[in-house]
Parts: structure tokens; C-alpha cells; sequence
């Protein structure tokens, strides 16, 4: 899916980092941006990848149960909806979202893709307020004793965030394709 905009003449990928290829030479800067004289412009689509979080303490969630259903959806895949805390913008159909359980046993248990952009509805918690939720496919999971630790996190990401006050947080664009990796390697090796 393609997410261009014109800007004064200008390509903008929003969401995502842009590329630019070009007839005579190209020159690397600011991570994946390419251009050159007499280019045709592109997007490349790098999703974003953003933390959302689950605190057993505060919802009591059956992981067990809910992994199961995971598994079961077609093609692997199960739909949901989760919180994004306080995000209104920014995720887009495409992205990536990772489930982190905080509190105690920390560290990634699920991840899945976005299939909406954030919207308002009731809360969770309290059906007077309202919250910022996703729709998601939820596509991988392991057990919370699989988990991919927050230790391990911190490690191959030191400058992402890793103890947010809920969801919705950006992982710095710098550590998030490690991150990903590193996650389907993980859940390759214990799955």
C-alpha cells in the first residue's frame, strides 16, 4: 500500500521513511533516503513498529486463553482491537505492533499488524470515558515464560523506551527493524 502526498512538488511517505531513486546517481542520507537528478519517486514502505502494553496486575487476562485464540484465527491470524493509550496519530494500516506484558515477567509476548488507524471509543475500564484503540491481526505469540525479555530489549535497543506508561509508543526508528527481527527470530526459536 502506497501513502504518497504531494507538498509543494514534493514526495512525503507519511508514516514512513521515503525513498527516491534516481537516472544519474543516487547519494545515501537520514537513513533510507535516496534521490537523484531526473528521478521517478518512490515510497518505500517501512512500517513503523509501535509498543503495546499489557499490566496483569491492572487487567487480568487469561494469556493462556487468549494465545489460543490467537492461534486459531484463518491463516494464522486473529482479529482484535487493543489500546493505544493516548495516541491519537500516527499508526497506520501496515504497521507493526508488539505486545509488551509489563509489571512482572516483562517483555514481548504477541505481535500483530495494524488494520486501521487509531480511533475513539469507550474505555476499557470505565465505559463513561472514552479511549484510543487499533484494530489489529494478531499474528504471533509465545508463552509469557517465552517471552522476549525486557533485558534482551534493552540490549539490542537502548535508546527505545522499554518502560512505558502504556501503549502506544513509537520504537525509535533506528532500533525497530532489530527489534523485529530479533522478535521473529525469537518466536521462530521457541515456537
Amino acid at each position: 500500500m502506497w501513502r504518497v502526498t504531494a507538498d509543494n512538488g514534493l514526495p512525503r511517505c507519511q508514516g514512513y521513511r521515503w525513498l527516491r531513486f534516481g537516472l544519474l546517481g543516487s547519494s545515501f542520507g537520514g537513513g533510507l533516503a535516496v534521490s537523484g537528478r531526473g528521478s521517478a519517486n518512490y515510497c518505500l514502505i517501512m512500517p513503523n513498529l509501535f509498543i503495546l502494553t499489557w499490566n496483569p496486575d491492572i487487567w487480568n487476562m487469561d494469556w493462556v486463553q487468549q494465545s489460543q485464540r490467537m492461534g486459531s484465527g484463518s491463516s494464522g491470524s486473529e482479529k482484535g482491537t487493543w489500546s493505544v493509550g493516548s495516541r491519537r496519530g500516527g499508526i497506520f494500516p501496515g504497521d507493526r505492533l508488539v505486545l509488551l506484558r509489563q509489571a512482572r515477567d516483562r517483555g514481548i509476548i504477541a505481535s500483530g499488524t495494524a488494520t486501521s488507524t487509531a480511533y475513539e471509543d469507550p474505555h476499557w475500564d470505565d465505559q463513561r470515558d472514552k479511549a484510543w484503540y487499533v484494530d489489529l491481526n494478531w499474528e504471533k505469540h509465545v508463552a509469557i515464560k517465552d517471552r522476549l525479555t525486557i533485558e534482551k530489549l534493552k540490549e539490542i535497543a537502548p535508546h527505545t523506551w522499554w518502560t512505558p506508561r502504556c501503549s502506544g509508543t513509537k520504537v525509535r526508528e533506528s532500533d525497530a527493524s532489530r527489534v523485529w527481527q530479533v522478535w521473529l527470530s525469537h518466536h521462530d526459536d521457541v515456537g
